[in-house]
């Protein structure tokens, strides 16, 4: 990992339906996915507070790898609420040429998986980007 992005602050929790990382000294550090089947992680939050800019495939990787949730099917970014992501959405902007898809493949790598497909869907009237492993 990046010796300058504070990960090595990770902290690590789960409840019944999530697992989450937050970084212990940013409060504004946080990520949260749920594991509806083995496989398959979807993102419900991801802020990457004062992290460095491009440090949030780290902070994604980090957290998966601590939990032991590897999405070695698709890694879902699910009620996306970022405004660029959505324009892009709109507009037409490939899913993997977007901050969220550019995350999403570097958290794979670190993990040492392959980002296959990119596409985007809307469920219960909420975007989503998809991000299907090779």
């Amino acid at each position: 990992m990046n010796g300058n992005s504070n990960l090595s602050d990770l902290k690590l929790s789960r409840d019944h339906f999530a697992i989450k990382g937050l970084i212990d000294k940013d409060n504004r550090a946080f990520m949260r996915a749920e594991l509806p089947e083995p496989g398959i992680v979807e993102i419900t939050d991801i802020f990457r507070g004062r992290l460095p800019q491009g440090s949030g495939g780290d902070f994604i990787a980090a957290t998966l790898a601590g939990h032991h949730a590897i999405p070695t099917k698709k890694l879902i970014f699910k009620n996306i609420e970022n405004a660029a992501t959505k324009e892009a959405f709109i507009t037409g902007i490939a899913p993997s040429e977007t901050v969220l898809g550019r995350t999403g493949k570097k958290a794979l790598e670190k993990l040492g998986l392959i980002p296959a497909n990119y596409s985007f869907a809307i469920d219960r009237g909420k975007l989503k980007l998809i991000i299907d492993v090779a």
